[in-house]
């Protein structure tokens, strides 16, 4: 456009590049996302979660959800304070180390338990 003043010009590229974009609210890339964290979590834990089932007893391991493992560290979270106090006096009686040992043979063996509560923040 001839007669237009390119400090404007400059001026309104300016505002298109630092202007706010419109958001993306589809749940697609999202879905995508927590599918993808899903699988590696499941990945880690394949084994671990036979053995946890197989070694926690049943009562304690109703209540109790393998959150994940990442360098020998295996979350357990679990429903109650009841069952978190439980699982931990059953990991100091030597629960911790059949589990240590039942992973030895895997990719990934545990080094140790770390239980958090569900609502502890």
């Amino acid at each position: 456009m001839p007669g237009v003043d390119p400090r404007l010009e400059h001026l309104e590229r300016l505002r298109q590049w630092r202007g706010r974009k419109e958001r993306n609210v589809e749940l697609g890339g999202m879905l995508r996302e927590f599918v993808r964290e899903q699988r590696r979590v499941a990945a880690s834990l394949g084994v671990v979660t036979e053995s946890f089932e197989a070694i926690v007893p049943g009562v304690i391991a109703r209540e109790c959800t393998l959150v994940g493992l990442r360098r020998g560290v295996l979350t357990v979270e679990t429903q109650s304070s009841a069952c978190r106090f439980a699982l931990d006096r059953f990991l100091r009686a030597g629960g911790e180390e059949r589990l240590r040992i039942a992973s030895e043979p895997t990719a990934q063996p545990i080094v140790r338990v770390k239980v958090v509560c569900k609502h502890e923040g």
